[in-house]
């Protein structure tokens, strides 16, 4: 078995979770003729670490009356992440809307999210909160729409840029009111100020933020509702710094 490696220029989609201004130097591993890229390899290794430990690494998260033990999945050569998944545990969505709605005190017209993580926990907060109807900002223009408003964003977990929209019609309402934007997790905060420029396109004011948790620096906003910071960490499993 041969083995060797190279170094090429790439900007490859899942560096850091974000977009990279230049292309960066990607090490190119050769074995037996085929390459095989440097993440593939550093999740072998995370893998083989965790089966070393005793199993998948895992972050415990208690929000309330739930407890989940989330598996960390490496996003780069040095960082991990606690895999946060809302869509579907309900349990979880509702008892975290319940928790969020007691803290919005703040005056507000609507509960604006983009789609598609926050969908359930804008629908049980608005309810909650007793506003009988929330926005969603999509990630593609529908056939429906007239007039959208667009916008671009590169989030932590996304490989791609992705297109924001608002419906034309959704921003008309949406004009001199005051909304909170809504999602299950505050990272590096690009989808926010994505969302809010949006929204400010539409002539609304964004008067709050709530989230279920604030990831890595996230949690030292002040800006945002949180319920629980949640870490970035190493690959050993050891949370990194806030």
């Amino acid at each position: 078995m041969k083995v060797a490696n190279q170094t090429t220029d790439v900007n490859p989609p899942w560096e850091n979770g974000r977009r990279q201004a230049q292309p960066k130097k990607l090490t190119i591993f050769i074995c037996n003729g085929k390459m095989i890229p440097l993440k593939t390899i550093l999740i072998s290794i995370f893998s083989l670490y965790s089966s070393e430990k005793g199993g998948v690494m895992e972050y415990q998260l208690t929000i309330g009356n739930q407890t989940r033990r989330l598996p960390l999945v490496p996003i780069n050569a040095t960082t991990a992440i606690a895999s946060f998944v809302l869509l579907g545990d309900d349990a979880l969505t509702y008892q975290a809307a319940q928790l969020l709605a007691a803290r919005l005190t703040i005056p507000f017209d609507y509960l604006v999210t983009v789609e598609s993580k926050g969908l359930t926990l804008t629908h049980d907060l608005s309810r909650l909160t007793n506003h009988p109807r929330s926005f969603v900002i999509r990630k593609s223009i529908k056939s429906y729409m007239q007039q959208p408003l667009t916008t671009t964003v590169k989030s932590i977990t996304t490989a791609q840029a992705q297109t924001l929209v608002l419906d034309g019609a959704d921003a008309a309402a949406l004009q001199g009111k005051k909304v909170i934007l809504v999602d299950d997790v505050i990272s590096t905060g690009e989808s926010l100020k994505a969302a809010e420029s949006l929204l400010q396109q539409a002539g609304s004011t964004v008067v709050g933020r709530a989230a279920v948790l604030a990831e890595g620096a996230a949690q030292k906003r002040t800006d945002v509702t949180f319920l629980a910071p949640l870490p970035l960490f190493n690959l050993d499993g050891t949370p990194q710094p806030a």
